[in-house]
């Protein structure tokens, strides 16, 4: 047998890799496009540090719910959300609290919007605060009415022609035989800030600025899942084909929560089973076939450092072996 000379330039190489890999994140190749695309946070207009189930700014779709992204990120106060196909002004996002102020955005010019319609938001995605109550908008009115007896009475017009129209809230002191009598055509159901509806029967806000005071609701989603993500160092996002929670990892996507490199996949939906795999996605072995050759460097290391640290050792590993097999 051919006697060879171990080849230290290779593998003095192949270990300044892996030391690199540990240290600079990024550095290597092989963690999940999805976990690398979505940030943790971002901003948009006048709001910092946003997170899931918000997205926007470029991000893909994937890294929010697709009922939570933000349009008009370049502009402070214009930051607009559809959802349910309806276009909402957001007045503010308390991430803490979970709680978003919106205001209707075809009543954002006028109270008498080309086309009136009511709208409603997802229940299974919001749910309404103790600050908010309900207003009542009536329009195309009986024009006989005296406008003088009423305080919530206005104009808009119908046809180009103009009708009589009514705000009316839980506050009002109207009883309901008032209401009738006004023997309106169309009545929208909208949602208003107790306080705004106080400053509006005390004449100090008019009913314009009682609609663009917007209202408040608490998004309901996904915040056990997660806060569960975060903590096993993933991030939150959302399987589109499946429409349900994601947790990208830097291996792949989990269903809750990210598992440790030396945990073998789970066959079933229970937390910690993956989704589908990203294109881009290169595949570790979870077992570690050569024992713990750098357990000393690889200990303390993020997990997705661990998983392309272990990828380059193995690999120098197998060069090394090639290479003396050849040269006998």
């Amino acid at each position: 047998m051919k006697s060879t000379i171990f080849p230290i330039p290779l593998l003095f190489f192949f270990i300044t890799n892996l030391r690199l890999s540990i240290i600079f994140p990024g550095y290597v190749y092989g963690i999940d496009d999805r976990y690398s695309n979505c940030s943790s946070s971002f901003n948009c207009g006048k709001f910092k540090d946003i997170g899931y189930p918000f997205w926007g700014n470029d991000q893909p779709e994937y890294c929010g719910h697709p009922s939570f992204k933000l349009e008009n990120c370049q502009e402070a106060d214009n930051v607009t959300m559809d959802s349910l196909s309806w276009k909402y002004h957001v007045i503010n996002i308390h991430s803490e609290t979970q709680v978003l102020k919106l205001a209707r955005m075809d009543f954002s010019a006028s109270i008498c919007p080309e086309t009136i319609a009511n709208n409603s938001l997802d229940e299974k995605l919001f749910s309404y605060t103790i600050n908010d109550e309900y207003a009542t908008l009536l329009y195309d009115c009986d024009p006989t009415q005296d406008p003088a007896a009423y305080d919530g009475q206005f104009s808009c017009p119908i046809n180009n022609i103009p009708r009589n129209a009514y705000f009316n809230s839980d506050r009002s002191t109207y009883s309901s035989s008032v209401v009738t009598s006004w023997k309106c055509k169309i009545s929208l159901l909208m949602p208003i800030l107790v306080i705004s509806a106080q400053g509006f029967w005390n004449h100090s806000l008019s009913i314009n600025q009682v609609v663009i005071e917007g209202f408040e609701v608490r998004w309901i989603i996904d915040a056990l899942q997660c806060k569960d993500c975060i903590n096993s160092g993933g991030k939150c996002g959302y399987n589109i084909t499946l429409e349900a929670f994601s947790c990208f990892c830097p291996d792949n996507a989990h269903t809750r929560v990210c598992r440790s490199p030396q945990t073998t996949p789970s066959t079933n939906q229970q937390d910690g089973s993956a989704d589908a795999p990203s294109p881009n996605h290169v595949k570790v072995d979870s077992k570690d076939q050569f024992g713990c050759l750098f357990c000393d460097l690889k200990r303390n290391a993020p997990v997705e450092q661990k998983f392309v640290g272990k990828n380059i050792y193995v690999g120098a590993i197998l060069m090394i072996i090639m290479i003396d097999t050849a040269e006998d």
